[in-house]
């Protein structure tokens, strides 16, 4: 149920950085680097072993 709503919301981030690309080339880096972190998060959330291992790491 939370990796579901966690993805509803990567695809909601997607979508504003596709509108933010949209409105030229002025934000083109900012729209570059919300992609970035976009990608990194669904990444996270497509191998939920791997957050779990990153976070068990990390403490």
């Amino acid at each position: 149920m939370l990796v579901s709503a966690i993805e509803l919301l990567v695809s909601a981030l997607e979508l504003l950085v596709s509108a933010l690309d949209l409105f030229g080339s002025k934000r083109h880096l900012l729209g570059s680097k919300l992609k970035l972190f976009v990608s990194a998060i669904k990444l996270f959330v497509s191998k939920p072993k791997l957050l779990i291992n990153a976070v068990y790491l990390y403490l």
